[in-house]
């Protein structure tokens, strides 16, 4: 081996100088990542109509029976509101699954909010995938793994209680 870095010098040079370049390439993405999250969430997610629409969506999963959560029964108004938010959420489970966003940065920021809308609005979920079995299928992925990591990261506090 000695004698391989004597006749080729440059090759442990270059073989540092490539670990380098990889380990930039790995941390910039991971930064571009942040970088994205925090975007998405200071250009959609903390905009007044956004809270807005949340809130109003909440309220109205909070007020109305599971029955009434139907496409049938809910006026343009209160659709409006439940299908922006959803399709913020999806937009953000698909920038999480294909890893243009940072998933911690984002759970920590919104898990709660997004696993009460999630929860709250279910049953509306559920009547438009059967329909389209496609429909909202990244924000129920989205929610059981952080539902899953939630329940983990509460239950090692817990255990250190």
């Amino acid at each position: 081996m000695w004698q391989f870095a004597k006749k080729n010098p440059t090759a442990p040079i270059m073989s540092l100088a490539t670990l380098t370049a990889y380990n930039g390439l790995r941390t910039q993405r991971k930064i571009a990542r942040v970088k994205n999250a925090l975007d998405f969430q200071n250009n959609y997610l903390s905009s007044e109509i956004s809270k807005k629409y949340i809130a109003n969506a909440v309220q109205i999963a909070n007020n109305k029976p599971a029955e009434e959560l139907s496409v049938a029964t809910l006026n343009d108004q209160d659709l409006l509101c439940i299908r922006e938010v959803l399709n913020s959420f999806e937009r953000m489970a698909i920038g999480i699954e294909i890893k243009a966003y940072d998933s911690e940065v984002l759970f920590r920021s919104y898990a709660s909010t997004v696993l009460t809308v999630w929860k709250a609005l279910r049953p509306y979920i559920r009547e438009r995938q059967q329909s389209a079995s496609y429909v909202y299928c990244h924000v129920d992925k989205l929610a059981a793994d952080w539902m899953a990591k939630r329940d983990k990261k509460l239950s090692r506090r817990d255990k250190a209680v």
